[in-house]
């Protein structure tokens, strides 16, 4: 019972959550147009005085007189809130969300065994509640963020033995339903049209222009701990969505992003290294979503700087700015710590070996 309200608390502050977003959402977009382009001219003065005589000026100076148009274009969407407000304090649902979605499809795979492989009684009740956990996400809006969890629950189903055949239906049919909310929302398209359009570096494609050339200029060691030219007014968000570029132009390839990279790849592979001397189904599979959801986090964040993937804002796990994000990131890690110290066994002498991939 407890495991079963670990899903539906946090349903339903994802769906207090959306509501309240769009309301807030609402409200923001009756906001004067005249007190958004103060802001935005006050910002770009400090930032042509930030970097006067460097070499990204002139950029700097086109982005300065281009700010207003591209705000009434819709490209900049920072104003969408994505968290539930409590008590003069934020949460982002989101984090919850994924954290009690490995518990609870751990759980319930290690009662329904093979019965997964049943598509009525096993699977389609798995893919019902992740299906629903998504759209309360994308309504907030926040689609990225349902694709990750969406991947995250169907690994999580396909090492717990679920049938190929099943996953793929499924997958293809939650592509097919992709499209309409990616097409309905312009933001979302102009963000993939730019992705394959590398000459837009102005409108749609600034952001991962920018997170670019902050790599770039970072070089193989970097310019120095705190003397990043990007995240003064060019790199928006360098603080959260683009951290990882930053700590490659201030510490370089071999002092910053390399050795991150790294680290997350031996997360990973201690995670799974617990995952198999586990001899509890519920641990495999909680420890090893855990340690999915912490390196598909790590290296799409990075794909998106390197200009990999598309732009999302998909945090960097335990690096960003953030604080319900980094707490939840600390209770899975103290999670993989606990399945590693504990000593439990079951008959049979069931380890990761025993479940069937057929």
């Amino acid at each position: 019972m407890l495991k079963v309200l670990t899903l539906l608390i946090p349903i339903c502050l994802t769906g207090c959550s959306a509501q309240q977003v769009q309301e807030e959402n609402l409200r923001r977009s009756s906001t004067s147009l005249s007190e958004q382009l103060l802001r935005e001219n006050v910002s770009n003065n400090t930032q042509a005085k930030t970097i006067k005589n460097m070499r990204l000026e002139d950029y700097a100076k086109y982005r300065n007189a281009n700010s207003a148009q591209r705000e009434s274009r819709g490209v900049l969407v920072d104003n969408f809130i994505r968290g539930l407000s409590i008590g003069g304090f934020s949460i982002q649902t989101s984090d919850i969300a994924r954290l009690s979605l490995i518990i609870f499809l751990s759980y319930y795979l290690d009662q329904l065994k093979l019965q997964i492989k049943n598509f009525k009684s096993g699977f389609l009740p798995c893919i019902i509640i992740i299906a629903l956990m998504m759209a309360l996400i994308i309504i907030q809006p926040d689609f990225s963020t349902a694709l990750i969890i969406g991947s995250i629950g169907t690994i999580i189903l396909f090492i717990a033995g679920a049938k190929v055949k099943h996953i793929l239906i499924s997958t293809l049919f939650a592509m097919i339903m992709s499209i309409p909310i990616v097409y309905f929302k312009p933001y979302r398209l102009a963000r993939i049209l730019s992705f394959f359009d590398k000459s837009d570096i102005t409108e749609n494609g600034y952001q991962a222009h920018q997170a670019l050339l902050s790599l770039g200029n970072g070089g193989l060691f970097g310019v120095g701990l705190g003397n990043s030219i990007e995240k003064n007014h060019l790199l928006p968000t360098p603080h959260t969505d683009f951290i990882f570029s930053i700590i490659g132009e201030e510490l370089g390839l071999f002092g910053g992003t390399l050795p991150l990279l790294i680290a997350f790849l031996y997360i990973f592979y201690r995670g799974i290294k617990i995952s198999q001397k586990c001899t509890d189904p519920f641990g495999i599979l909680l420890a090893t979503g855990i340690s999915i959801n912490i390196v598909l986090y790590a290296f799409v964040n990075a794909a998106v700087a390197t200009g990999l993937f598309p732009v999302t804002g998909l945090p960097m796990p335990m690096i960003r700015y953030g604080g319900s994000g980094l707490l939840v990131n600390m209770v899975m890690i103290g999670i993989l710590l606990n399945i590693s110290q504990a000593k439990k066994s079951i008959s049979g002498g069931i380890n990761w070996r025993s479940f069937n991939f057929a």
